[in-house]
């Protein structure tokens, strides 16, 4: 997935953001940091994980690897309902976030991209004016 589409896709989800914040669950970050870990020994796998960031990339691991990972998050976030689910040609980029009520902050993003072999997720929260800025620069 280019950086040409994915960011005006996320400049036009966050226009949508008050109406994501009904019945949202919480992010399994454990499940997913613990999941990525256990990939660490794997060839071609890179797990970096520093204070409330987690970056996974995987695009030249094994393909049986690729596959087990990206089986083993996709269950894992399975009951979760993702802000942007974006499927082009088989492979698929998922983003997740908790959205406050008012929907004025972001909290526990997460990026899961097939087609990029490479998983990003920040804890925290972030203001979605913020976020705003960045996209209009």
């Amino acid at each position: 997935m280019t950086r040409k589409l994915l960011l005006p896709l996320f400049a036009a989800l966050l226009l949508l953001v008050p109406l994501c914040a009904e019945g949202q669950q919480r992010l399994p970050k454990r499940k997913i940091i613990r999941t990525a870990k256990s990939f660490r020994g794997h060839e071609n796998f890179e797990v970096v994980k520093l204070l409330s960031l987690l970056v996974v990339d995987y695009e030249d691991a094994d393909p049986a690897d690729k596959e087990s990972f990206e089986r083993k998050i996709s269950r894992i976030l399975e009951d979760q309902e993702p802000i942007l689910r974006v499927k082009e040609d088989g492979e698929e980029t998922i983003m997740f976030a908790n959205v406050s009520e008012n929907g004025e902050t972001m909290s526990n993003f997460l990026l899961f991209s097939t087609s990029e072999a490479s998983l990003v997720m920040i804890g925290g929260t972030i203001p979605v004016a913020w976020i705003m800025s960045h996209i209009d620069n």
